[in-house]
């Protein structure tokens, strides 16, 4: 009777042993860093650009403000297909326009002058990721993050020989999906949106 239990027992630490030693495929941390030129697509107001006399200048300013270069690092800890972690935006943007003509309404004088404007955006958010190996010998992964945290503006400007800081701060989202290709186990390329 002792051999039937003694056995059992002694195969079922066996196999225990065994799959505690087996080597874990997935990696557990995933640093990742990534940069690019983006474009906002949402539309602002010109604000009252009615006393302006060349106000093609204020539209390709406000365009050049679209165009914002960035750069995103984030650190999760995997679990089997999803993690945990944190993630971190900055953004920047530019413009100027040289010699902007206002009409100070008087019928008589106008104000040249030039704007400078500088953005920058931090964010910092927790965030939940999801993977998905596919291809052969899984060298391709899907990945998706979703994150919420802490952005802050630093808006400098200069504007008709007045200098102007405009901060503030906001809860703010960051959706992101991609995809990737391995070169080994450890390192991968990908493209993301």
């Amino acid at each position: 009777m002792k051999q039937k239990i003694l056995l059992p027992t002694l195969l079922l630490l066996i196999s225990v042993s065994l799959s505690a030693q087996t080597e874990y495929k997935i990696p557990r941390l995933r640093i990742s860093t990534s940069g690019g030129l983006g474009y906002l697509v949402a539309e602002g107001s010109t604000g009252d650009a009615g006393s302006i006399v060349n106000v093609e200048k204020i539209t390709q300013f406000n365009n050049d403000l679209r165009w914002t270069p960035s750069l995103n690092a984030d650190v999760h800890y995997l679990f089997k297909d999803w993690g945990l972690g944190v993630k971190y935006i900055f953004n920047t943007s530019s413009a100027t326009a040289t010699d902007l003509i206002v009409d100070v309404q008087d019928n008589q004088h106008y104000l040249v002058g030039d704007a400078l404007e500088k953005m920058y955006v931090n964010y910092v958010g927790l965030s939940v990721s999801g993977q998905y190996r596919f291809g052969r010998e899984e060298r391709f992964q899907f990945f998706a993050s979703s994150s919420g945290g802490y952005a802050r503006l630093r808006d400098e400007s200069h504007v008709l020989m007045r200098n102007m800081l405009i901060t503030g701060n906001a809860y703010g989202v960051n959706y992101e999906m991609g995809i990737e290709y391995f070169l080994n186990s450890n390192f991968s390329w990908g493209l993301n949106t």
